[in-house]
């Protein structure tokens, strides 16, 4: 049975590696495509990012005090603006040319905007106001804005306060964390782990499964519609080792896909971070850590991940062995496919651990405990009962497989 077995194993893999072709769009082009999706994705960012910073942005103001004009002198060039001074008749007008794109940020200032100030006490006067406006739906509008409100009127207030204080903190009454580098006291595997639990998971799902679909309808599906399974059929090794044969074919032909697209996103890693402005670095009372995993949650995964692949292969044969054409597997395919991605989503999106129960809960527990062993959260009694639910699973599955093997109306059509 075993000898059986290997030799279909051997046989399918032969073929597989073989075909240059099918290595390339299977192993190299995943691998190839990631990196240059998140290096295009990374550098487009960081370039508009960049752009936005440059441009400088056209604002228009109405009643400027005295104080401002003298603060704003000459730092328009620091501050990377253009301020244009206008008439309070011109509000509407300069509202219409934000609200077409063609100002990016208007600011009014209260009249006698500097006596209010010099009057000002929270009993008897009203605190003097600066009302801006700005498009959110214009990328230069939005960054203009940004570095009026974030900057400008920040740096302005502060000068207020040294002319009316003395000192700008005069009005602060304590710091907070002042010179404390120290203050974060997360466990740095736990910090590691959200920050490739979020995206890890999800993403080695989609790989394991979309990297065994295309080999897997061929493997099965092919052979059924080219005529080779009937001559494969009628040898004198047994239907189920023939089954077990390709299903352990496909599990090593996803694992390789997977780990071809997992070096893909290392090599991309750097283009992410550009991307989403991920941490690299968790800072622990020890100083920074990258990506401090504990070895139990990397074993966890591991080994979840191997019960994953075997799930994947399982369903992906079953359909396999149940259609009679490479059109029709594919179509029965693709809901499977879009199951596994909104999976992958939902534990994306989902950071509370789950009641111990919610393990117990094939594919969506194990795509959890994936998740929450990176972040050494997943305890062995959650492991363990995700891997016997899983094991199960599997074990129905290859049963189902074994049974549909034996049917002839299911693998002649007849």
């Amino acid at each position: 049975m075993f000898s059986d077995i290997m030799t279909i194993v051997v046989k399918e893999l032969t073929r597989i590696f073989t075909d240059k072709k099918l290595v390339f769009t299977t192993f190299i082009l995943p691998a190839v495509s990631i990196v240059l999706i998140y290096a295009v994705m990374g550098l487009m960012i960081q370039s508009t990012m960049s752009d936005e910073e440059e441009h400088l942005g056209k604002i228009a103001v109405i009643g400027a005090p005295e104080s401002f004009n003298a603060f704003v002198g000459h730092k328009e060039k620091q501050y990377k603006v253009d301020l244009v001074w206008e008439n309070p008749d011109q509000e509407d007008s300069l509202k219409k040319q934000i609200y077409n794109g063609e100002l990016d940020a208007l600011v009014v200032f209260d009249s006698s905007f500097d006596e209010k100030i010099k009057l000002y006490n929270q009993a008897k006067t009203v605190m003097p106001n600066v009302n801006s406006y700005y498009n959110p739906t214009e990328d230069y509008s939005d960054a203009t804005h940004n570095k009026f409100a974030d900057r400008i009127m920040v740096d302005y207030e502060k000068e207020i306060l040294v002319q009316r204080f003395g000192n700008e903190n005069f009005l602060k009454a304590f710091t907070l964390n002042e010179g404390n580098q120290e203050h974060q006291l997360a466990p740095p595997e736990k910090m590691s782990g959200d920050i490739l639990g979020g995206l890890i998971p999800f993403l080695l799902s989609i790989f394991l499964f979309s990297g065994g679909m295309g080999i897997g309808i061929d493997l099965i599906t092919g052979e059924k519609e080219r005529g080779t399974m009937g001559s494969l059929l009628v040898t004198p090794i047994k239907r189920e080792a023939i089954a077990f044969g390709k299903m352990l074919s496909l599990g090593i032909v996803s694992l390789v896909s997977t780990a071809s697209s997992i070096i893909g996103m290392g090599i991309a890693f750097p283009f992410l971070m550009m991307a989403f402005s991920q941490e690299t670095e968790a800072t622990t009372t020890n100083g920074p850590q990258i990506f401090a995993l504990s070895p139990g949650g990397v074993l966890q995964f591991l080994i979840l991940a191997i019960f994953l692949t075997l799930i994947y292969v399982g369903i992906i044969c079953m359909i396999s062995v149940y259609a009679n054409s490479v059109k029709e597997a594919g179509t029965l395919i693709t809901p499977a496919y879009m199951g596994i991605m909104v999976l992958g989503m939902m534990t994306m999106f989902t950071n509370k651990l789950p009641a111990w129960w919610g393990f117990a809960t094939p594919l969506y527990g194990t795509l959890m405990g994936m998740k929450h062993a990176l972040s050494a959260e997943l305890t062995w009694a959650m492991f363990g009962l995700n891997i016997l639910v899983s094991a199960i699973l599997i074990a129905v599955i290859v049963w189902i497989i074994k049974q549909m093997f034996n049917s002839e109306k299911i693998m002649f059509g007849a």
